[in-house]
């Protein structure tokens, strides 16, 4: 059986150095839809 390749997704955990490079995306704030209102939740630091 022939391994699929991996996603191009996936492969920046074996690029070395890359949370140095880029670090870790983190959203400011994030949408939700709540009782079919939209409701925004601010992430605290």
């Amino acid at each position: 059986m022939i391994n699929a390749p991996k996603p191009h997704i996936l492969l920046f955990k074996y690029e070395k150095g890359y949370q140095l490079k880029y670090g870790i995306p983190q959203p400011q704030n994030e949408l939700v839809e709540q009782d079919k209102q939209n409701v925004q939740y601010e992430q605290d630091s």
